[in-house]
């Protein structure tokens, strides 16, 4: 099953290997209340790629299986790898997204060199926002793209008391359901402390969080292409 948001997009998943992503990062669309047994595996076929560009592994972490990932992607012309493992990116065939903030939001690793990257993802909240400033300085000093992917929780019991009463989030519609998701106001003041780096990008915009219409993978794939392979 494709993920709604790729809908209109030169972009389509493939989920190699199903089952829960082990890496545990929280929150996660996937792999916490909404999809409990995580993520069925996916391959699409050829035909159904066409020209698109393949999506390894969003909502699990291509670094996790590796030799299987790799063996059952290798058909696909146009592909990138989703990880926030780093021990293994020099081995992968295609760019890499790797996600820089993962589990405990409050670190960033620090990569050494911009091999293969396609983009550096940092998960945002309204309280790591100092751990953002030094992942960015550390990858902008480096000319990696950097895409700030903003979290939000599921409505569940677990998370409403806390943000009931947190100021800077609110319960709204996302694209499948409820989630409570960081204000605008919020969004615009943290986006603008990185207006001076021109290698900062956010995934969709505000009110948008369609792939068609931001545009930002297709991009940065075709530039990590030119450069690494």
């Amino acid at each position: 099953m494709q993920n709604p948001k790729l809908a209109g997009s030169n972009l389509i998943d493939a989920i190699p290997v199903g089952g829960i992503c082990p890496n545990g990062c929280v929150p996660c669309f996937y792999n916490h209340g909404d999809l409990p047994t995580g993520l069925d595996s996916y391959l699409p076929t050829l035909e159904d790629v066409g020209d698109k560009i393949v999506r390894v592994n969003s909502g699990k972490d291509s670094t996790v299986d590796f030799n299987d990932v790799i063996k059952l992607t290798r058909k696909y012309p146009k592909k990138f790898y989703n990880t926030s493992l780093p021990t293994r990116i020099c081995e992968f065939p295609a760019p890499v997204v790797f996600t820089a903030i993962p589990n405990n939001i409050q670190w960033f690793t620090a990569l050494s060199e911009p091999f293969k990257l396609m983009a550096v993802r940092l998960r945002v909240c309204s309280w790591n926002i100092k751990t953002v400033d030094s992942a960015v300085r550390h990858y902008a000093g480096m000319n990696v793209p950097i895409i700030l992917t903003f979290l939000y929780w599921s409505e569940s019991e677990e998370w409403n008391s806390f943000f009931n009463d947190n100021q800077d989030y609110e319960l709204k519609k996302h694209i499948t359901g409820n989630r409570f998701m960081i204000k605008e106001k919020e969004w615009s003041r943290i986006v603008g402390r990185y207006t001076h780096y021109p290698q900062v990008f956010t995934c969709g915009s505000y009110n948008n969080h369609l792939c068609k219409d931001c545009g930002n993978c297709e991009r940065l794939y075709k530039r990590a292409m030119s450069m690494y392979f």
